[in-house]
């Protein structure tokens, strides 16, 4: 079995290679958000709490920028979308490297270059949707995810390098990586209303029939989609501690530990990038929402043992582990996602499931951040564990209960 394999990736659109590049190089210019959490404690002076709260903030904007996305893919354009608010974003980045030692300042440009973030991603994503059929949906995911981690082994790394003495060059080099992603799609990929795909008109012809509320009256009619959701804020509550409380303790365990943190970043993008397509080929059989429970199971043993960290090797363990967790939801929880949507909504379903989702993320740094101070970080690890858990039991009573109802529908179709 191949570690990569090149022809599971063969017979996409050209137009989804070319979303494949942009991955790489914005993955590989994503030098900020993953050391945030020491640049606002030790550059601006943050406590740990009141970092988290300014990460909770730059989440919360996330929010009208999400939902103007959706909007404006489904009514305007996904394309343009997509262009224009990352050149905002790359604007705001090269502003936060010029301002990049101010108290307050800085993280207000921050929070704005976020909030254009946020209007981005749901065009994106709905991109996809344009872009492939069901039965190569799964792969378009997986090679996006591939894209990412191919560019992420080289930017936290630089990131980590960098972080002492040239935080500006940071922020510069992000945005300039923004504003070439923005343009790539500007002169490489089509608009949507050009695209026409007759795989996803006829496969969801009964969800579009179904549902003619409101986005919202979609989501909570969808009691299965819903579910998930909340899953799903427990799954992101969880992987923030990547960006939060895992950087603060390897800083606190290693000497220059922003350094040591970009290389477990970079070992997480490596590992994804080796093993991806072995996982996605041994899973490919399961149903989506099976696979995403051994996310749970692999993420409560990774993150537990984080407990007992006092040296680097302990950290890399711990990274191997949870990074499976990692690959197994990243690669099927867009599917999941996706086929239980009608595709004329899609868009906005990107700019609300997030605001769901996302939930965990953005309370994870103010909650964690305010227990870190009041106990110990070590011990986190342990709440970090057990929220693993519930995933896993939460997962399986979900597929359990999308077992049972598959079964009742064979008996009635040989009934009838």
């Amino acid at each position: 079995m191949k570690f990569i394999d090149i022809q599971d990736y063969k017979g996409l659109s050209k137009e989804m290679y070319i979303l494949f590049i942009v991955r790489i190089i914005n993955a590989m210019g994503n030098f900020i958000y993953p050391i945030m959490t020491l640049f606002l404690t030790k550059k601006l002076g943050y406590s740990t709490s009141y970092a988290g709260f300014i990460l909770l903030i730059s989440s919360i904007a996330y929010v009208p920028g999400s939902i103007l996305g959706g909007i404006l893919s489904d009514k305007w354009s996904r394309k343009n979308t997509v262009f224009l608010f990352s050149v905002l974003s790359g604007v705001f980045f090269i502003l936060a490297g010029v301002f990049n030692n101010y108290f307050y300042l800085t993280p207000i440009i921050i929070i704005l270059a976020n909030a254009m973030n946020g209007v981005v991603q749901p065009a994106n994503t709905a991109m996809v949707g344009d872009l492939t059929n069901s039965e190569n949906r799964k792969t378009a995911f997986s090679l996006l995810y591939l894209g990412h981690n191919i560019g992420f082994a080289i930017g936290p790394a630089i990131g980590g390098l960098l972080f002492e003495n040239h935080i500006s060059l940071l922020f510069i080099g992000n945005g300039l990586i923004s504003l070439l992603s923005a343009n790539l799609i500007r002169v490489f990929l089509k608009d949507n209303k050009n695209y026409i795909n007759n795989d996803n008109i006829l496969q969801n012809d009964t969800l579009e029939e179904a549902y003619t509320e409101s986005s919202v009256k979609l989501i909570w009619n969808n009691k299965k989609l819903l579910y998930f959701a909340l899953i799903s804020t427990l799954i992101s509550f969880m992987f923030a501690q990547n960006n939060f409380t895992l950087p603060k303790q390897v800083d606190d365990v290693i000497e220059n530990g922003a350094k040591y943190y970009g290389l477990l970043m970079s070992l997480n993008a490596i590992v994804v990038i080796l093993i991806t397509s072995v996982i996605t080929s041994i899973t490919k059989e399961l149903k989506a929402s099976i696979s995403i429970a051994f996310t749970g199971l692999f993420c409560a043993l990774g993150y537990g043992i984080l407990y007992f960290a006092n040296n680097f090797g302990i950290f890399i363990i711990s990274t191997i582990i949870w990074t499976i967790g990692e690959i197994l939801y990243s690669t099927n929880s867009n599917m999941y996602i996706m086929e239980n949507t009608p595709e004329s909504h899609r868009g906005r379903f990107y700019s609300i499931l997030p605001l769901l989702t996302g939930a965990g993320y953005a309370i994870s740094p103010l909650i964690m951040g305010r227990y870190i101070d009041a106990f110990s970080i070590q011990s986190a690890w342990i709440i970090v564990s057990l929220v693993g858990l519930v995933i896993f039991v939460g997962m399986l009573i979900l597929y359990r209960k999308e077992s049972n109802q598959e079964l009742n529908n064979e008996v009635d179709k040989q009934w009838n």
